[in-house]
C-alpha cells in the first residue's frame, strides 16, 4: 500500500487474525468487519486510482486530508491517560468529485484475546492451535501529553475543535472550557469542574436536574 491509510485501526486489528488458525484449517481465524471497515472498502474503489495506487487529487491538486472537531482525554479503569479524536476525511473520486467520510477514534483499535491448545495434526505432530477468542480489549496508541493534544490540534478544522474528558470508570464526561486547561490540569480538575465557583456548580445542577426530570423552567398554570 503507497497510499496514507486514514483508519490504521482497522489493519492493526486485522493483524491479530491473520496469524491465528482454527483446528485443521489453514485459513486465518475470520475478522467480522464492523460496518465502518466494508464500507471503507468500497470507498477505497472510488478514490484510489487502480494503475497507481494512489488517491485521485482533487480540483486544487490536493491529496485527501483529515480533519478532526473532537478530541477526548480518556482515562481508563487503571487510571491511564490516552487521547482519541473524532473526525472525518475528505477524498477525491476520479471525477474530482468531493467524498467526505466519518474518521473516528482511529488511535484506537480492538485487540482479541485468543485462546488455544495444543493438539496432534493428521500426521501425529502436535500444534498449538486457535480454540475461540476469550475477549476482545480496547487498545490506545496515543498516550495524554499536552505535546500530542498540540499535534492533534494540528488537524481541526475551520469550525474548531471540542475538547472532552471522559473518565471509563464512572463513565461521566465533561466538555472543558479552553486547550490550556486541556493540556495542563490534573483530570480531576476537569471532570469535577474544580474550576467553577460553587453558585455556577449549583445553578448547573438545578439545571441539569431541571431537564433530566422534565421540568425546565415551565409557568405553573
Amino acid at each position: 500500500m503507497t497510499y496514507e491509510d486514514f483508519y490504521p485501526g482497522f489493519a492493526k486489528t486485522k493483524a491479530f487474525y491473520d496469524v491465528e488458525f482454527p483446528p485443521g484449517s489453514k485459513k486465518p481465524w475470520p475478522w467480522d468487519k464492523p460496518p465502518r471497515a466494508r464500507d471503507l472498502e468500497d470507498v477505497y474503489r472510488d478514490v484510489i486510482d487502480p494503475a497507481t495506487r494512489e488517491y485521485y487529487l482533487d480540483e486544487n491538486g490536493k491529496k485527501p486530508e483529515k480533519k478532526i472537531y473532537s478530541i477526548v482525554r480518556f482515562r481508563t479503569i487503571d487510571g491511564e491517560e490516552y487521547l482519541y479524536t473524532f473526525g472525518s476525511v475528505r477524498f477525491s473520486d476520479m471525477n474530482r468529485n468531493s467524498v467526505v467520510k466519518p474518521c473516528d477514534k482511529q488511535e484506537t483499535y480492538s485487540k482479541p484475546i485468543f485462546k488455544h491448545k495444543t493438539m496432534p495434526d493428521d500426521r501425529g505432530h502436535l500444534q498449538r492451535v486457535t480454540t475461540e477468542i476469550e475477549e476482545i480489549k480496547t487498545m490506545y496508541d496515543v498516550p495524554f501529553t499536552p505535546e500530542n493534544v498540540d499535534n492533534l490540534l494540528k488537524l481541526r478544522g475551520s469550525k474548531g475543535c471540542a475538547l472532552t474528558v471522559k473518565d471509563e470508570l464512572s463513565t461521566k464526561a465533561i466538555s472543558c472550557p479552553n486547550i490550556e486547561m486541556f493540556k495542563t490540569k490534573p483530570f480531576d480538575y476537569i471532570l469535577n469542574s474544580e474550576w467553577q465557583s460553587a453558585e455556577d456548580k449549583e445553578l448547573a445542577l438545578r439545571e441539569h436536574e431541571a431537564l433530566t426530570q422534565g421540568t425546565g423552567n415551565k409557568k405553573k398554570g
